[in-house]
């Protein structure tokens, strides 16, 4: 009989069973944690805690490859009061991190002050925290601060969310992370918090461009003599935004070096919020004289192509056969 590849590298118990070794039982483990960890903050109606306690009671050596990860996940908080030794039970400490993690997707208004309520009442989330929690935390905080934008009540937020800086924080607690467990542990949250970067980079570049546009459109009714010096303001900021956006962009590649992720589409209530349908209905508006003139229309496409993939492109953008009379 030919053995399972995995067979032939394992050894035998004491029953004369096939037994996997350690190092595989640990790499299964941890791929496993990570995406449990993932659907505790990402998904957090498809997370079951009943899985880690399936973890715990596969065999020994999973037990003792669970304890010793989610010692890493949990830190110093993974511990008991008596003695110091791993608790048994770990579906409370992960009970929090998911309370919260619904509370940041569907109820963002209270997330922070249950955050500072937990922070003073569960070791699971006191310091000294692990950087698998902190990653995680610093994810739920963004898409807390991505939810009140998005539900409008919050949108002086919107240059916060999901920021340059807050993606270097995220990759300093990613690579805190012991570099053998770092993929299979945070790899997954890290891509979601990658792309979730993208696509608010791209929201905040179009509403720069939307708000010039608009600019530019409510000035055209009053200054119509003066049209030739607009024309220069025109240029100098679709010159200001190509700059912006190549080093925006620029960035963002080489984050993509070291957390390859697939760049997420813009939904359209994210979309809502730069003011890109106002604007396209703006700038439909304008007369023939103003579209000859100027050439906004095809101005507005060029500078918004940059921020769309084919399909969103196809998806958001349809401009009529003919300019609309004002």
């Amino acid at each position: 009989m030919v053995l399972h590849p995995l067979l032939t590298v394992s050894r035998l118990n004491s029953r004369g069973q096939y037994m996997l070794p350690p190092e595989l039982i640990q790499e299964i483990v941890a791929i496993a944690l990570g995406q449990f960890s993932y659907e505790c903050v990402v998904t957090p109606d498809a997370a079951n805690l009943d899985f880690l306690l399936t973890l715990l009671h596969v065999s020994y050596l999973f037990r003792e490859c669970t304890v010793n990860l989610l010692n890493v996940v949990f830190r110093d908080s993974f511990r008991s009061e008596r003695g110091g030794r791993p608790i048994d039970n770990p579906k409370p400490s992960v009970a929090v991190v998911l309370r919260l993690s619904k509370i940041a997707h569907q109820s963002p208004e209270s997330f922070f002050q249950e955050c500072t309520s937990e922070l003073l009442e569960n070791p699971a989330l006191q310091y000294p925290r692990s950087s698998l929690s902190r990653l995680s935390m610093h994810y739920l905080s963004n898409i807390t601060r991505a939810n009140l934008v998005l539900t409008g009540n919050r949108d002086d937020l919107f240059d916060n969310v999901f920021a340059d800086d807050d993606l270097q924080i995220a990759m300093k607690h990613y690579l805190e992370i012991p570099a053998g467990l770092r993929a299979a542990l945070a790899g997954k949250i890290m891509e979601e918090f990658a792309g979730r970067c993208s696509v608010w980079m791209r929201l905040r570049l179009i509403k720069t461009t939307t708000l010039h546009v608009r600019t530019i459109c409510n000035v055209l009714a009053f200054t119509h003599p003066f049209w030739s010096r607009i024309g220069e303001d025109v240029l100098f900021v679709k010159d200001k935004y190509f700059s912006n956006a190549d080093i925006a962009c620029s960035w963002h590649a080489e984050i993509q070096k070291l957390i390859p992720f697939k760049r997420p589409e813009i939904s359209e209530a994210e979309l809502k919020q730069t003011g890109f349908f106002d604007c396209l209905d703006l700038v439909k508006s304008l007369g023939e004289e103003e579209e000859k003139y100027f050439g906004i229309r095809q101005g507005v496409t060029d500078l918004l192509r940059t921020q769309f993939s084919a399909q969103e492109h196809e998806k958001y953008f349809s401009w009529p056969a003919q300019p609309s009379q004002v």
